[in-house]
């Protein structure tokens, strides 16, 4: 394992942008708006395997932490490297997208560098939960791959080398303490005044849900996938019999594509059940997650019952 100085950092040249380091802190700005700021470790030899963390103590803007050579080091997004910041990225286009949880202040994010006899793999980490590989690269030259923090806004971060991770493969979310964060995957469907069982074909089974708890006690934000993708953000607000009670605190918000003809009713049914649980009395009302580990989300007249759900994601392969 490679034995760095992380204190040593230089930033890529782009005119107004810079870094500080304070006592054990580094806090990076850039110039302007939409051009991102990158720095990286300038140290000797660290051809070997590594390790280092980054915990998020400010953060207005986004932040992607990763490897990059000296090449591929350039002023902003010419930058080439490998980078995570919610989204697997070469530090200028998405390359995976939800490859784990976005960058966010009190998050701890831990990048490991493996090395192979002719390769090596980027293996990424959030708050101690393994992300798994998101890079895995030939690489016969064994080139010299430094840490790089690339910023859009300012952060403000501190880095530590942390102790050298023993788990190398995607560990599964867990379980919240209250059960509903994760990611879950439709398994049934209701909808009607009666409610009946709305027939789901493999391709409609293809709907996940996100449920991302926030730093408000009780808020949620809902990301579902069907087509188009669909955010907003609940409150509980007390008991309905069994259920909790939510309450939709902003607008639903989605992507604006054309779904295909076998989906378009599905994409109607659930995105109104979204919107209207903000101003209409047959959007989503209730959820739960059930004693078999379900769950449930219904409103008077649709009601999704979800499982949960582990996406599996290859290694990107080259750059």
């Amino acid at each position: 394992m490679a034995t760095i100085d992380l204190t040593n950092w230089i930033g890529d040249g782009i005119a107004g942008s810079h870094q500080m380091i304070a006592d054990d802190t580094l806090t990076i700005s850039a110039a302007k708006q939409g051009t991102p700021f990158n720095v990286r470790l300038c140290t000797g030899d660290i051809s070997g395997d590594l390790y280092y963390e980054v915990s998020i103590l400010d953060l207005s803007g986004s932040l992607a932490v990763g490897l990059v050579s000296e090449e591929g080091f350039l002023p902003g997004w010419k930058t080439k490297g490998y980078f995570y910041n919610g989204n697997l990225s070469d530090g200028s286009a998405g390359l995976v997208i939800g490859f784990g949880p976005k960058t966010e202040v009190g998050a701890t994010l831990g990048v490991f560098l493996k090395r192979q006899a002719s390769s090596f793999q980027v293996i990424f980490y959030h708050n101690g939960r393994c992300l798994g590989p998101g890079f895995s690269i030939r690489d016969s030259n064994n080139v010299p791959l430094f840490p790089c923090l690339h910023v859009s806004g300012k952060a403000t971060v501190k880095v530590s080398s942390g102790a050298v991770p023993s788990v190398l493969t995607r560990s599964s979310e867990g379980s919240a303490d209250d059960g509903y964060t994760g990611t879950w995957k439709i398994n049934q469907l209701f909808a009607g005044p009666e409610l009946m069982e709305y027939p789901l074909t493999d391709e409609k089974r293809a709907v996940t849900l996100n449920v991302e708890k926030l730093g408000e006690e009780k808020q949620y934000r809902l990301t579902l996938k069907i087509v188009n993708t669909f955010v907003t953000t609940i409150e509980l607000a007390g008991k309905m019999e069994a259920f909790d009670s939510i309450k939709f605190i902003t607008q639903t918000i989605s992507t604006k594509m054309l779904p295909p003809p076998e989906l378009s009713e599905l994409e109607s049914m659930l995105g109104h059940g979204l919107h209207g649980g903000q101003n209409e009395s047959n959007g989503f009302k209730k959820m739960i997650v059930n004693s078999a580990g379900g769950l449930l989300i219904s409103g008077p007249i649709t009601e999704m019952s979800f499982v949960k759900y582990e996406q599996v994601f290859e290694p990107v392969t080259s750059i």
